[in-house]
């Protein structure tokens, strides 16, 4: 069980890696800074890799943090896309 519960915590550790790095993005958009969208992507794919790893049972406790991401994402889809000329 200890092995399940570290995948969780990881996964939750990743969950707040990635919701920084949307928030640092949006707020370098804001002050018109150039944008390096490297370290978001390599996060995302962290936490999808992280995700994928769960083991079945756990997947239920990380579903709505995962889900929650999906609103901040689309904002920042939505700001990027209006910066493109």
């Amino acid at each position: 069980m200890p092995a399940k519960m570290d995948s969780l915590s990881l996964l939750h550790a990743l969950l707040a890696e990635t919701r920084s790095s949307i928030e640092q993005t949006q707020a370098a958009i804001g002050n018109g800074q150039v944008l390096d969208l490297c370290g978001l992507e390599k996060a995302m794919a962290r936490l999808c890799a992280q995700a994928l790893e769960l083991p079945p049972a756990l997947r239920p406790h990380a579903r709505a943090e995962l889900l929650a991401l999906q609103q901040p994402i689309e904002r920042l889809f939505e700001t990027l896309a209006g910066r493109v000329p």
